[in-house]
């Protein structure tokens, strides 16, 4: 009698366990594992991503930087996916300045229409943004003072001139 008690009460524990709202959880692969970029400041440069849904069930998921998010753009940031199928995102880099900057790509993962408890899986893919060259604003700075130096120097000319013609009036 005991021992039926036991398997009686097995039962009902896993069977409470199978049937109740369970929580959930959907799978997330990316390729590549990191993303590494060489830019021109001021100038785009885009690079894609592949997201992989490699569950059995349709899901939701937002692809984000970190940080970094005036300078990194991606497209699309939401989007479902069917089970087993995958999706291109575009990531475009635009720095204002130079420098070596380094972030992560967060990939989330959710399931469609899970009541009760949902658990989100992720990804983070590292990347790295070398960025080369001059701001514009160096750009414009440099062409001032080249301005300004050559009008100092156009000024100076003529004053010497000016004073060569008044000491020898045959120039």
């Amino acid at each position: 009698m005991l021992k039926r008690s036991w398997l009686i009460l097995i039962i009902l524990f896993f069977g409470s366990l199978v049937f109740s709202q369970s929580a959930s959880a959907v799978g997330v692969g990316v390729k590549p594992k990191e993303v590494q970029l060489d830019v021109r400041v001021g100038q785009e440069t885009t690079t894609e991503i592949l997201v992989i849904n490699i569950a059995k069930e349709p899901a939701l998921y937002q692809v984000t930087a970190d940080a970094l998010e005036d300078e990194i753009s991606i497209s699309p940031q939401d989007f479902k996916m069917e089970a087993d199928t995958n999706r291109l995102v575009t990531i475009i880099v635009k720095l204002k300045t130079p420098g070596l900057f380094n972030t992560n790509l967060s990939v989330v993962a959710r399931p469609l229409g899970a009541g009760g408890l949902t658990a989100a899986s992720g990804v983070k893919v590292p990347i790295t943004i070398t960025a080369s060259g001059f701001p514009l604003w160096w750009w414009g700075a440099g062409l001032f003072v080249l301005v300004c130096l050559s009008w100092l120097f156009r000024v100076k000319l003529k004053k010497k001139l000016r004073k060569a013609k008044i000491s020898n009036p045959e120039l």
